[in-house]
C-alpha cells in the first residue's frame, strides 16, 4: 500500500514543487519549469504527482543538485543517476567547521544559527551552485534531505539573485510546512534521532529572514563578494526571468 492517510503516496517526493507554478504570483518573477525543489529522492520513488499530471513536464530534471553530505548519502548512487539527469553533489553542511558540524549533529544549534553558518561558508559552495544552475539544460532540482534548510537557504539565494522580492521567497519557504506530516516518515529518523532533531524539523520565518537581511538590497554584490562569477550571475538571470530565452 503506497497511500498515506493524507492522500500523499509514500513512494513519491513529499516536499516537491516548482518554485513558480503556472499562474502563481512567483511566476511574475521566475519562469515555470526552471527551478524545482524537494526532499531527497528514494530508490523506489515514482515521478512526482505534479509532473505526472502535466503532459508538458518532463521527468527527471536535467540537473539534480544534491546538497547532502557524504555521511548521509553513503556509497549508493543517487536514485536518479542513470535516468539521464546530471547529478551534482554539493555538500553544504560539509562546508561547516568541524565544531559546527558536531553541534548540528547533536542538536545544539537552532535554525537561525544554522542558516547563518551556511551563509558564512557560502564562498565554498555558492559559486558552484550558481554556475551549475546557470548552465543547466532543462529543469534543475535542488534538494537536501528534507528540502527545507540547506535547500531553503540555497533556493532563497538563487531567487534573490533573480530579483524575487523577499515576501515571495518567504512564501515559497513556508510551503514546506504543509509537507511536514508526509515528509517525516521519509527521513528515516529513529525515535532517538528524532528527539535530538525535533527543534530543527519545522520552518522558521526569523531564520530565513536573517538570511535575506544578510543578503541585503544588493544581491548581485553579495554573490560577487562570495566568488560568484559575473558571467554566471548574468546567465542565471537570463535563464530564470520570465520573457527571457534560456541561458545562452
Amino acid at each position: 500500500m503506497t497511500i498515506e492517510h493524507s492522500g500523499h503516496r509514500r513512494d513519491e517526493l513529499a516536499n516537491f514543487r516548482d518554485v513558480a507554478p503556472p499562474g502563481s504570483s512567483m511566476s511574475r518573477w521566475v519562469r515555470t519549469g526552471v527551478l524545482w525543489r524537494s526532499d531527497a529522492p528514494l530508490p523506489d520513488d515514482v515521478a512526482p504527482s505534479w509532473a505526472r499530471e502535466h503532459d508538458d513536464v518532463v521527468w527527471p530534471p536535467g540537473l539534480v543538485v544534491d546538497l547532502r553530505d557524504v555521511a548521509e548519502v553513503g556509497d549508493a548512487p543517487h536514485p536518479l543517476a542513470g535516468s539521464g539527469a546530471e547529478i551534482l553533489n554539493l555538500p553544504l553542511a560539509g562546508s561547516l567547521a568541524p565544531a559546527q558540524q558536531l553541534a548540528l549533529r547533536r542538536g545544539r544549534i537552532g535554525l537561525t544559527e544554522l542558516y547563518r553558518q551556511l551563509l558564512g561558508s557560502a564562498d565554498t559552495w555558492l559559486p558552484h551552485l550558481v554556475s551549475a544552475v546557470a548552465h543547466a539544460d532543462g529543469p534543475t532540482l535542488v534538494h537536501c534531505a528534507a528540502g527545507k534548510d540547506r535547500t531553503g537557504v540555497s533556493v532563497a539565494l538563487l531567487l534573490r539573485l533573480a530579483g524575487v522580492p523577499r515576501a515571495e521567497i518567504l512564501a515559497d519557504y513556508l510551503a514546506t510546512r504543509d509537507a511536514l506530516p508526509d515528509l517525516r516518515p521519509r527521513l528515516g529518523l529513529d525515535e532517538t534521532r528524532l528527539a535530538v532533531m525535533e527543534h530543527l524539523l519545522d520552518v522558521s520565518v526569523p531564520a530565513l529572514t536573517a538570511v535575506l537581511e544578510e543578503v541585503g538590497a544588493d544581491p548581485v554584490t553579495f554573490h560577487r563578494d562570495r566568488g560568484v562569477a559575473a558571467d554566471d550571475i548574468a546567465r542565471w538571470q537570463r535563464r530564470v526571468r520570465p520573457g527571457r530565452a534560456g541561458g545562452h
